[in-house]
This record gives structure tokens, C-alpha cells and sequence, in this order.
């Protein structure tokens, strides 16, 4: 008798695929036909293999199985089954199929979506997709602040221009992969007045400043985004000075870092550049010398508009001291002007002052 293939499928195989436990047990290659007992189904001797395995595997329940299939056997005459009803060699490879293999391709399709899942998962918790940057605002002062926000030109409002932050919040604000603009943080705000609604970084008394740029003093963040991935930003002093920010990628890299001040130029201000608060006197803020005196040497205009010409001042000094990585006037050397590839980047108001863990 040659050996079983996919051509010539054994006799026994319909018949004991009948039986649920055995459809569980790999099945043995069964040999049918020619001699005494070929019409049986692979020979008395096959059978008892296959039922002293279930014997093993049900504990004892061999022999009711074995009753059963011989029963089975002596209801059907030999080589009764049509030959329509024959599993042709496709349906005979896939009854051929095994439990453990079955239950392989199952882990692996299962390892396969929790890794598509977690991925997935991952790109949303970060920020990651196609409508481009993930800004996290962190409010990490003691006090409320209204961070603002004013594309450059040609470039959409995020986040309407404008929005609340409590102490220890942050929000995230969702920018394109071409945008470019600015953001700052308003401080002492009261919506409405007549005047002025905030203290520092007003834009025009409105709550969502919609675009419109914020009335200097304030730290400005200014960014650059690339559909490259090549990022620019820093953190500008050229028109003063409001609160401390820190800006750091995720995940984290050195190289994206814009740590914050080592001490607080507002108490470090000169008078002549002091903005106060009108109600209890503290200096809330500190003008740049180009913004408070308008001379061309400290704005870096005409005659002064190069970087041999702009020198920085004692005044400009005084930022560079306490923020050494902010750009405190127009031509400030080295520039500290940080490019980055990153799909989120944290940028934080009142970071703990670089070497302590106190906020600023």
C-alpha cells in the first residue's frame, strides 16, 4: 500500500472526525483497503491506537469510544461513502490541520494586533498623526495664567489665540507641521476692562486674542515647524521679560532642551524698566532697554543693524545673567536657537529655577 497523501486520503479520517474528542488529538495516518479487514477503517489495530490515546487523555472512556466507532464501523459497508461525499484534497488539508498549529497562527494574529494596538495607542498618547505638532502648555506658577498664542503671517490661529490655564495644568494645543508663530503666557488678567484686561502680554483686552500679537513686556516662545522634522525654536527677551519657560521635547533629548533662568530678572530689573502692578506696587515685569528707551544702539537698528555694530548693554546683561539661554537683545551671540526633530514639545511656564528644584 503506498503511503497516505493528499491524492489517496486515508479511509479512517471522515469517520473519526466525527468524534469531538479526536478532533482535538492529532490523527494517525490510517491505511485502507486491500487485504483481509482493509474495508475497515485502518484495521482493528489502528483503532485501538487511536482509542488508547483517548483513553490517556479522557481517563477511561476508551472503551465507550471504541464501542462507539465500531458500531459506526459495522453501519456502513465498505466503501459506501459517494464519491461526491469525499473531502476533495483542499478540504482534506484543511481537516489535517492540527490543534497546535491552529492555535500558532492564533498567537501569532493576536501578538500582531496588540503590537498594531499599543503602536496606535502610543501615536495618540503623544501627539503623533497627521494634522502635525502636539504643544503641551504646562502652568506650573502658583498663580493662574492665560497663555496666548499669534501665528506670523499667512499661518493659522491655534488654539483660538487664547485660553485659561489654572495652577498645575497643562493643555494641549494641536499645531501644523508648517506653522510658525509665536506664544507667551498673560499674567494678572481680568476680563473685561476698559484699558487693560491683563497685567503683562495684554492683546487688546480680549480673552481668545484670535491672532493678535500681545503687548510687550512678555517672554516670547518662538517657533519654526518643518514637515521635515526640522524644527526651529528659542525663547526672546528682545522685548522684555514677564515669567521664566522651559521648553523640552518628547521624548526627551539634550539637544532640545531651552532650560529656564537662574534667578528672576524681575527682581533684578532697573527701575527705569520696572513695569508694576497699578494695585499693590509689585514689579510684574521688565522692559527690554530697546523697548523702553526706542534708541537705535539698543534696538539694533540702522547704523547699529549688525551684529559687529548692536552690542549688548548693561541692561541686556541683566537677562543674560539670570536666563543664560534666552536671547536677551536683537544680535545676541552665540544664538541659542535650537532645531529639533519632534512630533511634541512641552513648553512650560515657571519650570524650577535651573539648579534647584524650586519653581520660579
Amino acid at each position: 500500500m503506498p503511503p497516505t497523501s493528499l491524492q489517496q486520503p486515508p479511509r479512517c479520517l471522515p469517520l473519526l472526525l466525527r468524534l469531538p474528542l479526536l478532533q482535538k488529538m492529532s490523527m494517525p495516518k490510517c491505511r485502507g483497503g486491500g487485504g483481509d479487514g482493509g474495508g475497515e477503517v485502518g484495521g482493528n489495530a489502528g483503532i485501538r491506537r487511536v482509542v488508547a490515546g483517548a483513553e490517556e487523555a479522557t481517563g477511561g472512556e476508551g472503551d465507550r469510544l471504541l464501542r462507539d466507532l465500531a458500531m459506526q464501523t459495522a453501519a456502513r459497508p465498505n466503501n459506501s461513502t459517494p464519491p461526491s461525499s469525499r473531502p476533495s484534497p483542499p478540504a482534506y488539508a484543511t481537516m489535517m490541520s492540527t490543534p497546535s498549529s491552529i492555535r500558532l497562527a492564533t498567537s501569532f494574529l493576536r501578538i500582531a494586533t496588540s503590537l498594531f494596538l499599543l503602536i496606535s495607542f502610543h501615536m495618540i498618547l503623544s501627539g503623533w498623526g497627521a494634522d502635525g505638532v502636539t504643544l503641551r502648555v504646562v502652568n506650573m506658577c502658583t498663580f493662574p495664567i492665560w497663555p496666548a498664542v499669534a501665528p506670523n503671517g499667512g499661518h493659522p490661529v491655534l488654539a483660538d489665540g487664547g485660553f485659561f490655564l489654572p495652577p498645575g495644568q497643562s493643555r494641549r494645543v494641536m499645531a501644523p507641521w508648517t506653522w510658525s508663530g509665536r506664544l507667551w503666557a498673560r499674567t494678572g488678567c481680568d476680563f473685561p476692562r476698559r484699558k487693560r484686561s491683563c497685567q503683562t502680554g495684554d492683546c487688546q483686552r480680549r480673552f481668545a486674542c484670535n491672532g493678535t500679537t500681545g503687548e510687550p513686556p512678555a517672554t516670547l516662545v518662538e517657533m519654526t515647524l518643518q514637515p521635515d522634522g526640522r524644527n526651529y525654536y528659542d525663547v526672546s527677551l528682545v522685548d522684555g521679560y514677564n515669567l521664566p519657560v522651559s521648553i523640552s521635547a518628547s521624548p526627551d533629548e539634550a539637544e532640545c532642551f531651552i532650560g529656564g533662568c537662574v534667578g528672576d530678572p524681575n527682581m533684578a530689573c532697573p527701575p527705569e524698566l520696572q513695569v508694576r502692578d497699578g494695585r499693590h506696587g509689585e514689579v510684574v515685569a521688565c522692559k527690554s532697554a530697546c523697548l523702553a528707551f526706542d534708541m537705535d544702539e539698543y534696538c539694533c537698528r540702522n547704523e547699529y543693524a549688525s551684529e559687529d555694530a548692536c552690542r549688548p548693554s548693561d541692561y541686556s546683561r541683566v537677562f543674560k545673567k539670570t536666563c543664560p539661554h534666552y536671547h536677551s537683545y536683537a544680535y545676541d551671540s552665540p544664538r541659542h536657537l535650537v532645531r529639533c526633530a519632534s512630533h511634541v514639545y512641552i513648553i512650560t511656564f515657571c519650570p524650577p529655577m535651573l539648579g534647584s528644584n524650586k519653581p520660579m
